[in-house]
């Protein structure tokens, strides 16, 4: 009987950072009191990361829903990176869950988290959202979206999607800000930024 052995030899350490600008442009001290102004700071992520040509347009955050305070923020890094799975929303849970010291957020001391993301999760994000104890997540644009205005791959969502959260208790908030996420999508779009 054969067997087959897989060695590989890792001399480096794969390291997730996000762009010195990240934290150069946001007020992790500032109070987020509204669903619109959480939703404003995920869209401007997303609006710099194309300006700042640091990545795709989407950007998300991560606040405590309880004090309405910042826990972290992510941008997608995905092709800067040669990373498939930097996208917004991964390295804003990958940095709230080094913040608290927890791979669950919701069994952390921060028990209601909030996700913001300039759009629509993903596939990949949805899976993760749920992982990783997300009680609430608020998206701005939507996957119709994503797809016409910028033809990215938003690869294949259950049909039942919201209700699959709903029944996991976590609550869904669309649209918010729609139309300002949508402007970022285009500038991409008009920048002829890179599809992946």
């Amino acid at each position: 009987m054969n067997k087959w052995i897989f060695k590989m030899n890792i001399s480096n350490t794969k390291k997730i950072v996000l762009s010195e600008w990240v934290e150069e442009s946001i007020d992790f001290d500032k109070v987020y009191e509204t669903d619109a102004q959480k939703a404003q700071l995920a869209i401007e992520l997303s609006r710099l990361n194309i300006e700042k040509k640091s990545g795709g347009p989407f950007g998300a955050a991560i606040f405590d829903g309880e004090e309405n305070k910042l826990l972290s923020v992510g941008v997608n890094t995905v092709a800067g990176q040669n990373c498939s799975i930097n996208h917004a929303e991964i390295l804003a849970i990958i940095f709230a869950e080094e913040k608290i010291k927890s791979y669950r957020l919701d069994i952390a001391s921060t028990q209601h988290v909030v996700l913001v993301s300039s759009s629509q999760p993903c596939a990949m994000c949805f899976g993760a959202i749920i992982w990783a104890g997300i009680k609430k997540l608020i998206y701005c644009s939507n996957r119709e979206d994503v797809i016409h205005h910028t033809g990215f791959d938003e690869g294949p969502l259950p049909d039942n999607w919201i209700q699959e959260y709903q029944n996991r208790n976590i609550e869904v908030f669309s649209d918010v800000l729609r139309n300002e996420s949508i402007e970022v999508l285009k500038l991409y779009k008009t920048l002829n930024g890179l599809m992946y």
